[in-house]
């Protein structure tokens, strides 16, 4: 004799979870939406380490990183997270908005500006050649400048102040010449290194020093020396890596 065999069964309960397990999936399909990264996320990262770097982006806008610049950037926003760049942006009805530190943030349609940026120096600057641009604070104060002025944000005082320039002389860094002009030792320390790869050490340093001088990467670092060394009465050594001046 041929024994049949029961088929299995399936209890009630066991139907009902696995139902609920299956309407939980669909729900999870039909409503999940992945998180969309932010703009900052999707940009593409610069940086010039040692050199003058230039770039094109998507929408034909222009920029040119100093050395020590790092920034990232989509066709109309920028992210200036270090350093100093010359913009020449391409006019378009939608904005190009540059983003710096401490939530300074510049617009413009379509001009062209300095801007910089150094974590080691006390303010941000934006200089005007062409056109003209938006500086906005956090604190919702803003300045509109034309050619030839440029706005200045003292980060001890979040202060924002509006004032005239010589903005063809500020993007001279391009072609390696940097005018200081009352400059802190600190900015000096800063241009030395990014013209000469040197760093700068005053010994017995007086407790003020206004610097005016002209540093083009054309004139020895020699040169350079005999002039601070003249104008402050130094006395100076220079070794591979350094200039060690001494009062």
């Amino acid at each position: 004799k041929i024994k049949k065999t029961k088929k299995p069964t399936l209890s009630p309960l066991f139907i009902a979870a696995a139902a609920s397990v299956a309407l939980l999936i669909i729900g999870v399909l039909v409503f999940y939406k992945p998180q969309q990264p932010q703009n900052n996320q999707l940009a593409q990262q610069y940086t010039a380490t040692d050199t003058i770097e230039s770039i094109t982006l998507s929408d034909g806008s222009e920029i040119t990183m100093n050395s020590g610049t790092k920034l990232r950037a989509n066709s109309r926003e920028v992210w200036l997270d270090e350093g100093e760049a010359f913009f020449n942006v391409k006019p378009e009805q939608k904005a190009f908005v540059v983003h710096l530190r401490n939530e300074l943030t510049v617009s413009v349609l379509g001009t062209s500006f300095t801007i910089q940026s150094y974590e080691e120096l006390p303010y941000q600057a934006v200089s005007v050649l062409s056109g003209k641009v938006k500086v906005s604070a956090s604190d919702n104060k803003s300045v509109e400048l034309t050619v030839n002025q440029q706005a200045v944000y003292r980060e001890a005082g979040k202060e924002l102040s509006k004032l005239p320039t010589n903005s063809v002389q500020k993007a001279e860094w391009r072609a390696g010449k940097i005018v200081l002009e009352n400059a802190s030792v600190n900015e000096l320390r800063l241009r030395i290194r990014q013209l000469y790869g040197k760093n700068i050490v005053f010994q017995n340093q007086p407790e003020t020093m206004s610097i005016n001088i002209t540093l083009d990467k054309t004139t020895s670092i020699n040169e350079i020396a005999d002039e601070i060394a003249a104008l402050y009465n130094f006395s100076y050594q220079i070794t591979n890596d350094k200039i060690v001046f001494q009062s």
